[in-house]
């Protein structure tokens, strides 16, 4: 049976790829307590000053604008304190507790990803910096985007045509080529997205363990192809 009329196939096209991550961004706090108010900004700036000179000895810098992608970044925010008054928690020594709490939280973004033993080194040798927050990251002008999404076309194309030999005709052009979602209905998915994965940290550890997680980079689309397909209609 020769193909004898035309029909639009919708489709979708996946596809994935494992790649290193590009940096990682640590998210970490200051927290400590002091009798007084005073006291307690007082041991945060010194915290703070000497974690400043550790990354800066490593090169790093604070983040703004024009270096947003050097090799080591910091970037201090969120300052806080509140005052604790009740009995104390600790069960051997009961008491009433009068004090101040200091809370202070900086983002540290490390690209130069060799640099990464020196960074756990010099996070670890402050006890009251605690990291609580490692996410690895994968830039958005990263090359394999652009082969995860010609994947992602390619594999649409593969299910378009094997439509079109199932309905015994074959394809003729593209139609549409959009963002899944984009070509009409909700859709609950990114039409692109990298999956991250936190790093591990032992607590009875000196330091912080940092070990790059690859990033799975995935890209979703919709198609929407014309076709020339045998005739349904009966002779």
């Amino acid at each position: 049976m020769s193909p004898a009329e035309t029909a639009k196939l919708s489709v979708r096209g996946e596809a994935s790829l494992t790649v290193a991550a590009d940096y990682v961004d640590l998210s970490c706090s200051i927290m400590l307590t002091r009798p007084s108010k005073a006291e307690a900004l007082a041991a945060s700036a010194e915290v703070q000053r000497l974690l400043t000179a550790d990354l800066d000895s490593m090169g790093g810098l604070p983040f703004t604008v024009e270096n947003k992608d050097a090799p080591l970044t910091w970037s201090w925010h969120s300052a806080n304190t509140w005052r604790e008054r009740g009995p104390d928690l600790e069960p051997r020594q009961p008491h009433e507790v009068d004090r101040v709490v200091s809370s202070v939280s900086v983002s540290v973004v490390l690209r130069d990803l060799r640099r990464l033993e020196a960074l756990g080194v010099a996070l670890g040798a402050q006890e009251d910096v605690d990291v609580h927050g490692v996410r690895w990251q994968v830039d958005d002008d990263n090359p394999a985007w652009g082969l995860v999404r010609a994947a992602a076309i390619h594999a649409a194309i593969l299910k378009a045509r094997d439509y079109a030999s199932a309905l015994g005709g074959s394809l003729e052009r593209l139609d549409h080529l959009a963002d899944a979602g984009l070509l009409g209905g909700a859709d609950d998915r990114w039409a692109a997205q990298a999956m991250s994965s936190g790093g591990r940290r032992d607590r009875d550890a000196d330091s912080p363990t940092l070990d790059p997680v690859p990033q799975d980079l995935t890209a979703t689309i919709d198609a929407r192809f014309v076709a020339s397909v045998a005739s349904l209609t009966p002779a």
